[in-house]
């Protein structure tokens, strides 16, 4: 299991001889939470000026309305505080393993005999997001049942949390002669699911294609976008009604605004909708790009180096030819989606050029010998013999690279 917390996980770990608490903190006005805060402060203080004006000319009937349109807000502020104080703690004794989950109204706790537990393991969970998968925290008892405990975003993070959580604290108790249930047995999983949800890659005897789709329609930042369009509109017409109240109309100012807003919107949906086509065959690389960015197209053996280079929370993808300047490209898509489409094109051109090696795996190098990078981040093993590979390699390989194994599936432990 994975023993070294991930560089972004906002777990808190306190740990003594005869304990270990893990505590994930609250997430705060940054976090989804914030945002309904403010959507529904705005969409209260509309209502609240609605109000006003209605009583101010004796609409009655308005005012009742608004009234009952608080109500939204209202619900939205609750919820939207629930989500920034969420969060929870679980801590290992000698004697008990306690969960406990605090919101901002309620708290609840769960406790267990570390007697009764047989093991802890994660289960992946799909949560939709380009990032990876989720996972669940469950423990497995010794009367063959087992109970989910807690869900994150990250399976990484999850698999951490139970390797924490694993070693026995204080006095280590003998182990029963015959355990009642053996641990869960390894996930596996078909090779093309590691691909990011964003690429698509093809793999035949001409060469490679890798496809980056259009960011628009992951992560639904297609509805985000919609949302906050919506939201700065009406947070502009009603500044705007507010100083016609108030006898200062800035009609001239209030199309400025909204036509800025409209520009900026058009602009990033512009970036998002970006797509673009990498093609490995014939000795040839083909850069492929939409919206008018134009092609590219030079030989394989001058390519030096593929990375990815990161600026100011900018990361792009970087093609270091001999001779030439460096071509920079698909600057300000996710970082781990061009991380692992850099070791992917790395692999096609290595196996393009050196297709008579044999491709194996030396784990006590720590070096794969696909790529010949060492293996320290997004390792998997193959289901049969066990032998690690990058995830980009694996997927580039379609199986185990140990000579005569041949197996598709793997897993992350």
């Amino acid at each position: 299991m994975i023993k070294i917390q991930p560089s972004y996980s906002r777990i808190l770990k306190t740990e003594e001889p005869d304990r270990i608490r893990l505590e994930m903190p609250p997430a705060g006005i940054a976090s989804p939470g914030g945002i309904l805060i403010f959507t529904s402060l705005v969409w209260s203080g509309l209502v609240v000026w609605g109000g006003v004006v209605a009583l101010s000319l004796g609409r009655m009937e308005f005012a009742v309305m608004a009234a009952i349109a608080m109500l939204p807000g209202l619900l939205g502020l609750g919820t939207g505080a629930i989500l920034c104080r969420r969060c929870w703690s679980i801590e290992r004794t000698p004697d008990r393993i306690v969960f406990e989950r605090r919101g901002a109204f309620r708290r609840s706790r769960r406790s267990w005999n570390v007697e009764d537990v047989s093991t802890l393991y994660t289960e992946r969970v799909n949560t939709g997001e380009e990032s990876g998968p989720g996972g669940v925290l469950v423990l497995a008892f010794r009367n063959g049942r087992s109970q989910d405990v807690v869900q994150g975003k990250s399976e990484e993070e999850i698999q951490w949390v139970a390797a924490m959580l694993q070693d026995a604290r204080g006095q280590r108790r003998a182990a029963p002669p015959v355990p009642l249930q053996t641990p869960a047995p390894p996930r596996v999983r078909a090779s093309d699911s590691i691909v990011p949800a964003s690429l698509r890659s093809v793999k035949d005897e001409g060469g490679v294609d890798l496809s980056f789709l259009a960011l628009l329609h992951f992560r639904r930042r297609w509805w985000t976008l919609l949302g906050w369009t919506v939201l700065w509109t009406l947070a502009i017409l009603g500044i705007s009604a507010l100083l016609a109240r108030m006898g200062t109309p800035s009609p001239v100012m209030t199309k400025v605004a909204i036509a800025v807003l409209l520009l900026g919107v058009l602009g990033r949906l512009a970036i998002l909708s970006r797509t673009a086509t990498v093609r490995i065959r014939g000795g040839v690389v083909t850069i492929l790009q939409n919206q008018g960015r134009g092609s590219r197209e030079f030989p394989a053996e001058d390519i030096e180096f593929i990375q990815t280079f990161r600026d100011s929370g900018d990361t792009e993808l970087q093609f270091l030819l001999r001779g030439k300047p460096k071509l920079r490209l698909f600057g300000g898509r996710p970082a781990d989606e061009l991380e692992w489409a850099a070791r992917f094109l790395r692999v096609a051109l290595k196996a393009r050029t050196d297709e008579a090696a044999p491709l194996q795996v030396d784990a006590k190098a720590g070096e794969c010998q696909v790529c010949g990078e060492k293996m320290e981040t997004r390792v998997v093993f193959c289901a049969r013999c066990r032998t690690p590979h990058h995830e980009e390699c694996w997927s580039y390989v379609g199986q185990c690279s140990t000579y005569g194994c041949r197996e598709i599936r793997f897993t992350w432990s």
